[in-house]
């Protein structure tokens, strides 16, 4: 159970969380902040605890390998624990059947079901609530030539825009929750760069940024002829040493094409894939 939760001292939207309880007396808490931060916390009314103590303790998912984070008591029963964008730490949380807690030499077990969809459903929550699940992406900079356009006059492509932006920001969340970025973020509109605004659901980590965009199926237009025009693009754009290629490979009977390029000039070397 679960749902969006506001600030109750100004109205405003705070965060996203679903809780369940457990026969031990325990409820588990998952939560996403508007700022895409994400925490569990426990709470168990027979904890006697001092509100702002700290609780070393040790997650341990599966039965591998030991993380250790701090939680703050809140009050006498309740525990947050911030957890840190540690992209093998998330994987690990959605791929678990069990978790196990280490606190105050206290061990702590819970079954895990459903967690590889509950941090997406979260991050939506919170996107939908930023607004930024619920607006349509703006047409694309005519000054920049990437992939082909879909017909902006048709109002039956319009009226799809926003369902497409939704599935961009679900397989954006999904990309970041399972890469080895440091410290992704999916960004909200106003966090969007000028470059990556009219490429969809844009995301940030420490060293790198990207967007993902969905293309309605057009006659005639193939992977190919994407991967092409994006190359085009990024080639019109580069002010001196440009290089690109493309592979491809088979992937669930389909043909995915996977474009790259190289540009080099006054700014530095960049990257694109």
């Amino acid at each position: 159970m679960g749902g969006a939760y506001t600030d109750p001292n100004s109205g405003a939207f705070s965060y996203c969380a679903a809780a369940t309880p457990y026969k031990s007396g325990i409820t588990f808490f998952v939560s996403v902040t508007r700022d895409y931060q994400w925490s569990l916390a426990f709470s168990d009314p027979n904890w006697t605890l001092n509100a702002g103590q700290t609780i070393p303790i040790e997650l341990t998912f599966n039965g591998g390998s030991k993380f250790n984070v701090v939680g703050t008591a809140r009050s006498r029963d309740f525990v947050t624990v911030p957890m840190p964008d540690n992209s093998q730490l998330i994987s690990r949380f959605r791929a678990a059947t069990t978790m196990t807690a280490v606190a105050n030499n206290n061990v702590f077990q819970f079954a895990l079901t459903t967690t590889s969809r509950l941090l997406p459903a979260l991050v939506h929550c919170v996107a939908q609530e930023t607004g930024t699940a619920a607006k349509a992406p703006p047409p694309a900079a005519p000054a920049r030539a990437t992939a082909p356009a879909s017909n902006t006059n048709n109002p039956a492509a319009n009226a799809n825009n926003a369902e497409l932006y939704t599935e961009a920001v679900e397989l954006a969340t999904n990309f970041i929750l399972n890469s080895g970025l440091e410290r992704p973020k999916l960004l909200a509109r106003s966090e969007t760069p000028a470059d990556l605004v009219a490429h969809g659901a844009a995301w940030r980590s420490s060293d790198a940024a990207g967007a993902v965009r969905i293309l309605p199926a057009q006659p005639n237009v193939k992977g190919i002829d994407v991967t092409a025009a994006i190359i085009a693009g990024d080639a019109k754009e580069c002010r001196g040493k440009f290089a690109s290629g493309r592979t491809s490979e088979l992937l669930d009977s389909e043909v995915v094409f996977r474009g790259f390029s190289t540009c080099e000039d006054s700014s530095g070397t960049r990257m694109i894939q």
